[in-house]
């Protein structure tokens, strides 16, 4: 009787996963052909961003007084030039590095923070609940870009202030509508059931509200990203 050696046990089992995901990826470009352009595009701006000084034909920075405002197709300058002649293409790339850092990072630190506000308020209620939306209702009354300019034009021009500035403009509606999630949950069954055998506070939030907002707290990080770029 032939035993497999295990180099060839790995290598068909390895084989066997890959020819899974190919199967799976064929038939998620068939049935959402919307979802595998978005992947597509979402996938090739990070790869720009990641090979930004491989992909950029210039310095973005450089400054050619006689490419001011070139036109698209000019020698050297295939997407133009800006006011001072800076390669509009090579400031493109770079800039998507800018852009994902910066959504990114404002997106997580929002939604995090407004999950936890939302579910703190939630469960807790009474007088912190009644103050913390007091307070998430003065936020909401700006419209985001005009209270992140003001914290801007507060805290000075910078990389962390603009996230700063975007991530306090997302944590009002995250917290509402994750409050209004951790509300319905709260009266569920299995919560009444985990309180009433003892279940820690902690634990509660941890292993039945949080998991179930986790479909809401996706959709709002995916609209807030969209919104911080």
């Amino acid at each position: 009787m032939l035993r497999a050696e295990p180099v060839d046990v790995v290598r068909r089992g390895f084989g066997g996963r890959l020819s899974d995901a190919r199967r799976r990826l064929a038939s998620f470009t068939v049935h959402q052909p919307l979802g595998a352009v978005a992947a597509a595009i979402i996938i090739l701006l990070i790869l720009m961003a990641l090979f930004a000084p491989l992909l950029a034909p210039a310095d973005p920075y450089q400054i050619n007084r006689k490419a001011v405002f070139a036109g698209v197709g000019t020698e050297g300058y295939l997407a133009g030039g800006d006011q001072v002649g800076r390669d509009v293409l090579s400031r493109l790339i770079y800039g998507a590095r800018i852009t994902l850092y910066v959504s990114l990072v404002s997106t997580l630190a929002g939604v995090t923070i407004g999950t936890f506000l939302g579910v703190v308020s939630a469960t807790r209620g009474g007088i912190l609940d009644l103050a913390l939306q007091r307070v998430i209702d003065a936020l909401m009354a700006f419209p985001s870009i005009i209270l992140a300019m003001a914290i801007m034009a507060t805290m000075g021009a910078s990389l962390e202030n603009v996230i700063a500035a975007i991530t306090i403009t997302m944590i009002p509606p995250t917290t509402r509508a994750v409050r209004a999630q951790a509300l319905s949950i709260s009266g569920m069954d299995y919560v009444l059931a985990a309180r009433a055998v003892g279940v820690g506070y902690g634990r509660l939030i941890l292993k039945h509200i949080v998991p179930n907002c986790m479909a809401l707290v996706i959709i709002m990080a995916s609209i807030s990203l969209g919104a911080a770029i």
